[in-house]
Formats: C-alpha cells, structure tokens, sequence
C-alpha cells in the first residue's frame, strides 16, 4: 500500500504543479521521462506539442500497477490483474484488495498517458516484445537500450571462500523465486554436501521459520537488507548467484554485478537474462522457470568445481558482460535518440 500512496502523492503533486510545468515545458525540445514521473508527458505536450517526450520503462507499469510480468507472459498476460492481486494480498492479507484496486486505477492512467509519449525506450528486447504484444498501438514508439554497466561494484581481485558459497538477493517475494529456492535448498541439505548460502534483502519470520525448518545455521545465513560495501564484501567471497525468479525481469542488474563481482549467475530463462547470459559458458546456467530440480542441476556443477577455478572464471564473466554492454553502447544510443 505505501507503494501506491507514494505514487499517487507524486502524480498529485505533478498535477498540482501543472502551471510550473507548462512554463518550464514550452520552450523545451525534448523531455525525459522514468519510471512513475509519466503523467508529466501529458503535461509536455499540453505545454508544447512539437516536444519530443521520452519514456525510460524499466518495467510494466503499464501492464501492472506492481510492474511485474509472470513467466511465460504469453500465457500470464490475460492473467496478469488477477495475479497482481493475488501477489497483493500475499504480500500484504490486511491492505491487499485495497492496494490492488487502486493499483488498477494506477495502470489504467499510465497506460492513457502513453498516447502523449513520441518514443518508449525498453531495456531488452524481450521486454519490448512483452509491450509489442500486449500494446499492439505502441510497436512502432518502442524501443530497446540496454543499461549501463554498473560502476560501484567490480571487484578487482576475487577471493573466493574455500567453501562453495552462493548469494540470492530476491527475500522472500515469490516472484523473485523464494519458493523454488527453498524446495532447492531443502533438497541440497539432505545431499550432505558442504556448502554456504547467504540470503540477502527482507524476510518475514514466518518466512525465516520456512528457511530454518529446510536448513541449519551452519548452511544457510539471512543476512537481511546490505549497503552497497557490504554487499560488494559478500560478493567477493561467494562464487555464485542464485537468481530463480519466475517474473519477465526486463534487465537485471543482479546478473549485472554478479560477473562483474565474478560470480556465475544461476539464474531463470526468464525476460532479457538470456540475452546478458549469451555465451557457451553462461548458457549452461540458466534454469527452467519453477524448476527447483534444475536449479538444484546447476547449483551441483558449481559445488563440484574449485575456489581456483572461481577465481579463473571471474575475470572471464567480468570481461564478458563489459564488453558486452560496452560494444553495444547504451550512452551512444540513448545521446542520438535526444538529438533524432
């Protein structure tokens, strides 16, 4: 619910400060918009409409009001309010309905105010083929840049635990994969084998009951929520990322850091992974979609290598994602798009 308050807050307040907008807009070329700021776009072209409005989705906002997108969406996309609620009203039983009727009313404007916007820009091709088929109007605004790489997280020299270690980043939301990485992890532990597992970000305690009756202390740690120094500390020890997340993740920054922290991703064939994971190597770790057995597959292979051969394949997974991204050169193509 604190989610949709903010939004509507900030959407009252662009409304409320229409007048401010129309001067500041009138003699502008171009306007930039992300993520919840799109009621500005209607606001630029009232004020201006040779303007040229720019849209930076880095999600489905208006596909939902949670901008999330179930895999496969080809099959979820009729679905896709009832699944928003139903994700509501288990993350939140007391205000779910509530934040699901209004996050209806929230995807209804942002998608009637992308008739205002010139160009969409995505930040895959697969979230562009998502929007394509489920906004047929929109096909010929979109289309696709791919994020920068990050600049805060590299490490240098890794140095990987003796014991093989993972790290997962999604808490216990479902659609990061929360279930499928305990059936998972539960599976692991009655294998005896030796291993670390470090779950970061916001756990419920019923959620850390469910962690604790599949593994003991001694394998798997909650961590909770981690600055950035911290998280690039954990990073440095572990050797992988688990990443079972069952949503069409546009472009996960996750994946991102994690070669560029020299972790090997283990992550879903889900939105536009496959196409940061596009090498030999990387291929072999991408995972089926709600398949705890598969993830349990590729998190196998990795205890049965060697902090060495981590060490090795670290600067492989670094160079691979920045070159990449560097070759494709997202700061270029976004600076043509201000300038066409």
């Amino acid at each position: 619910m604190a989610k949709e308050k903010r939004r509507i807050n900030l959407w009252a307040t662009i409304i409320k400060n229409q007048d401010a907008l129309h001067k500041f807009l009138y003699d502008q070329d171009v306007v930039y918009i992300t993520r919840e700021s799109i009621p500005i776009a209607k606001y630029a072209k009232k004020a201006n409409k040779n303007i040229k409005v720019i849209y930076h989705l880095h999600g489905y906002l208006p596909l939902s009001y949670n901008s999330i997108s179930i895999f496969p969406h080809e099959k979820t996309m009729k679905d896709l309010s009832k699944v928003s609620t139903y994700i509501a009203f288990k993350n939140n039983p007391i205000n779910g309905f509530a934040s699901a009727a209004i996050g209806k009313l929230i995807t209804w404007y942002a998608r009637k105010t992308l008739d205002y916007v010139d160009v969409i820009v995505c930040v895959s091709k697969r979230q562009k083929e998502i929007l394509s088929m489920s906004i047929p109007f929109l096909k010929k605004r979109l289309t696709y840049i791919y994020n920068p790489i990050p600049d805060d997280i590299e490490i240098q020299e890794k140095l990987p635990d003796d014991t093989p270690s993972f790290i997962y980043l999604g808490g216990d939301s479902l659609i990061k994969g929360f279930e499928v990485l305990l059936k998972a992890l539960q599976k692991l532990v009655k294998m005896k084998v030796s291993f670390k597992a470090y779950l970061a970000n916001r756990y419920s305690q019923n959620s850390i009951r469910k962690i604790h009756d599949v593994a003991n202390s001694k394998n798997v740690y909650v961590v909770g929520k981690l600055g950035r120094g911290k998280l690039k500390d954990l990073y440095n020890k572990t050797w992988a990322l688990l990443f079972p997340s069952i949503h069409e993740e546009p472009l996960p920054y996750a994946i991102m850091e994690a070669m560029l922290t020299g972790n090997i991703p283990i992550a879903s064939r889900v939105g536009g992974v496959p196409e940061l994971m596009n090498s030999n190597f990387l291929s072999n770790f991408l995972v089926k979609p709600y398949s705890p057995e598969d993830l349990l597959k590729k998190i196998s292979f990795i205890i049965n290598m060697d902090n060495q051969t981590i060490k090795e394949r670290s600067r492989v997974l670094k160079t691979h994602i920045k070159s990449l991204i560097q070759d494709y050169g997202p700061e270029e193509k976004l600076a043509k798009l201000f300038g066409g």
